[in-house]
């Protein structure tokens, strides 16, 4: 199963703020429960998303000091985007 997720992490106050994913079977999150998030996502085979290496595997990982996430079960569309654009090699997510 691939789990396609995303967080949205508030800098000044170090808080994730909202998190959110989709399963390759179906299943839906979208919430702020941290608990529920990492809950939901822990059977996944790969995890994938944009910029979830530097940014929320990093955000998570150090949200509770406490490795939820191993970077060898993630699909990084960052680093993706530019081996398939390569004249492009900086890509903004449209939101």
């Amino acid at each position: 199963m691939i789990t396609f997720f995303d967080i949205e992490y508030n800098p000044g106050n170090k808080k994730i703020v909202d998190l959110g994913y989709v399963t390759s079977n179906g299943r839906e999150f979208h919430d702020n429960s941290f608990h529920d998030f990492i809950e939901g996502i822990k059977d996944s085979d790969f995890l994938a998303g944009h910029n979830i290496i530097q940014f929320d595997v990093r955000i998570i990982n150090n949200y509770r000091h406490f490795e939820y996430i191993d970077t060898d079960k993630c699909i990084d569309t960052l680093l993706l985007s530019t081996l398939l654009f390569p004249n492009k090699p900086y890509h903004k997510l449209e939101k």
